[in-house]
């Protein structure tokens, strides 16, 4: 995915970010029993909220700046993949949730 442009291939762009979260729950499936549940829990969503806010802070400039583009579009895999690695790991079938 280097060198993306976020306007161009938006195929190859959904299936990568795809690619990289199922490797995210892999990996999260590991971690979980290495740093706990709720230590795992914590961190990613911290993490996530840093993210979410660079996010929200670049969409200001993403109109005017194409590094600005590109940095957004580097971030969202990235959520994806803690997404999957810690906050929606093993929910199972116990109840209803966004994952």
């Amino acid at each position: 995915m280097t060198g993306a442009d976020p306007a161009s291939k938006p195929f190859a762009l959904t299936l990568g970010v795809i690619v990289l979260a199922f490797g995210g729950a892999i990996a999260g499936l590991f971690l979980v029993d290495y740093v706990g549940r709720p230590t795992l829990a914590l961190t990613t969503f911290v993490t996530i909220f840093v993210i979410d806010l660079l996010v929200g802070i670049l969409g200001f400039y993403a109109s005017t700046s194409v590094v600005a583009q590109k940095a957004r579009s580097r971030l969202v895999p990235m959520f994806w993949i803690l997404l999957r690695s810690g906050v929606c790991l093993n929910r199972g079938f116990q109840k209803p949730s966004i994952c």
